[in-house]
């Protein structure tokens, strides 16, 4: 293979004789005389979808189209529009208005600043925050968050997805609009819970809150993939509550509530936490007050029932107007030996479970990748989407052809096969098949834009869905190894094993079995760290 450093030249003429800059013409772009596979089309919707979920989760995706000056957005079966949503945060700001009522929201700006509903506060922080940056409506401009935008585009969104995907009852609506700030915070965080699992492929059943014959759990939620369902509590200690219960009362009263499947119980803990450091020993506090509890499981002389325990810290709740603030959680199980750790004595006992709880490791993956609120209404990358700065960022796509430099100064059409990242350097190092036979390594230059859309995905950056790099746990090694040989043939599997002590056995497995068997091998002896 030759290796190369010479650039493609993106500011030089396109040799397509169109007398265009490289940069504007070309550069990124699928010749226009040259056929597009089915493969490579498939391979571009795959990654397009694959981006989309990782922005949006698992529930139903964003319907939106922008028709005439107008953005309309369908969410359930209501249809909203507007010629001022550039974003899905602008339509967020409008949609909550019309979900709490505009009568309401007016009544509330008529009083006193101290004697409104926290979340006017949570508007009125958030206007001024873009006041102080000068956005004008309609424009698109990037600024950091503070706590109350979090709060309110949070509670938009999660209004948004229970609507769009299941409805939502209007007494949770009501609890919402409560000027008791325990039941406030409690019926905002059963919104977050409930979004959730909506955006970890859930479907999700509220229980009748009117109904007060029994004590009862907030909905029920079925898993898509397996069809298992849950009985799911939501309990908040609000923020600077004073006389705070116990996070045990708290597990307590959700597990004193009927149930008629699997339990899982989420508790917010609501504590300032500046940093994730600070948040995890929070949680990890937290953690050992429910093992100590789990050790002596009664309560009035009854035996508590088992749970998945998920705690939560909402800390942006005690930094409205700065950015102190941040998400973590951490699962438990409470009477669930096997539920306490990611990672065993052995990759196979770590896989064996995890298979059992499939349903609560998706959730809490889900809640790790699903944190941020989407921009965009179609699941583009936000960097690129959003930019307004004419940069010409037009990113390599893997499997589309380009004009590439030879040693004698001409140039000759080649497919991108492979690209990786030197974030330090700014460049994508791309490996090409050249037609006619023979490859080579190019470099191309990434401007600030094009770098920080890679960093914001850069498993689907360049066109094509890659294998995660940056791996935590030896569970992740397993994946990406999986992910790496899942397509190879039964006989190249047993040929990599043929130091195997049981052929014979071997041979008898099906791909799928031998794969697995494989990826087990590999991640026993690789050395890869352990979480904390």
């Amino acid at each position: 293979m030759l290796k190369k450093k010479n650039k493609l030249g993106r500011n030089d003429k396109c040799p397509c004789g169109s007398g265009r800059k490289f940069k504007k013409c070309h550069l990124g772009k699928e010749m226009d005389f040259t056929s597009v596979t089915v493969d490579q089309k498939f391979q571009e919707m795959k990654t397009q979808e694959h981006q989309r979920r990782e922005q949006q989760g698992l529930g139903r995706e964003i319907i939106s189209i922008k028709h005439k000056g107008q953005r309309f957005v369908a969410v359930g079966s209501k249809l909203y529009s507007s010629k001022n949503w550039n974003t899905f945060h602008d339509f967020l700001t409008d949609y909550i208005k019309n979900a709490l009522g505009i009568d309401w929201g007016n009544d509330q700006l008529k009083k006193d600043f101290k004697e409104r509903h926290p979340i006017l506060h949570w508007y009125q922080y958030f206007c001024e925050l873009k006041q102080k940056n000068k956005i004008k409506t309609g424009e698109i401009t990037s600024v950091p968050h503070i706590g109350a935008s979090i709060a309110y585009l949070g509670l938009a969104n999660n209004l948004y997805l229970l609507r769009h995907n299941v409805g939502v009852q209007p007494e949770l609506i009501r609890r919402v609009k409560l000027d008791n700030i325990g039941n406030f915070y409690g019926a905002v965080y059963e919104t977050y819970v409930a979004a959730h699992f909506v955006k970890a492929g859930f479907n999700i059943e509220f229980e009748n809150e009117l109904d007060g014959s029994t004590s009862h759990c907030e909905f029920i939620a079925t898993y898509k993939e397996t069809g298992r369902k849950f009985s799911v509590e939501a309990k908040a200690i609000a923020p600077k509550r004073k006389g705070r219960p116990s996070v045990v009362k708290k597990l307590n009263d959700a597990l004193k509530k009927v149930a008629n499947y699997d339990r899982i119980v989420f508790i917010d803990i609501g504590k300032p936490a500046g940093n994730l450091e600070e948040s995890k020993q929070w949680l990890l506090k937290v953690q050992k007050e429910i093992r100590k509890h789990e050790k002596n499981p009664i309560l009035n002389g009854v035996n508590l029932p088992k749970a998945y325990v998920i705690i939560t810290n909402n800390s942006y709740w005690y930094d409205l107007q700065g950015q102190n603030f941040n998400f973590s959680a951490l699962g438990e199980g409470f009477q669930i030996s096997s539920f306490k750790d990611d990672y065993k004595d052995t990759i196979r006992n770590a896989l064996v479970e995890r298979e059992k709880h499939k349903e609560v490791f998706g959730l809490l993956e889900s809640m790790h990748k699903h944190q941020e609120i989407p921009s965009t209404f179609d699941g583009e990358n936000p960097v690129l989407a959003l930019n307004t700065v004419d940069d010409e960022n037009s990113s390599l796509v893997i499997g589309h052809k380009y004009f590439i430099p030879t040693n004698d100064g001409s140039d000759v059409v080649a497919t991108l096969e492979h690209v990786v990242v030197d974030e330090a350097k700014k460049l994508a190092v791309g490996s090409y098949s050249i037609e006619g036979g023979g490859s080579t390594i190019l470099t191309c230059p990434l401007s600030d834009i094009e770098l920080a859309a890679y960093k914001k995905h850069p498993n689907t950056f360049f066109g094509k869905v890659t294998p995660k790099t940056k791996l935590e746990s030896p569970l992740e090694f397993y994946d990406w190894v999986y992910s790496m040989y899942e397509n190879t043939p039964k006989e190249r599997l047993l040929e990599f094993m043929n130091n195997h002590p049981n052929q014979g056995e071997l041979k008898k497995l099906s791909q799928e079995e031998l794969l697995r068997i494989y990826c087990e091998g590999v991640t026993e002896t690789a050395s890869c760290p352990k979480e904390d």
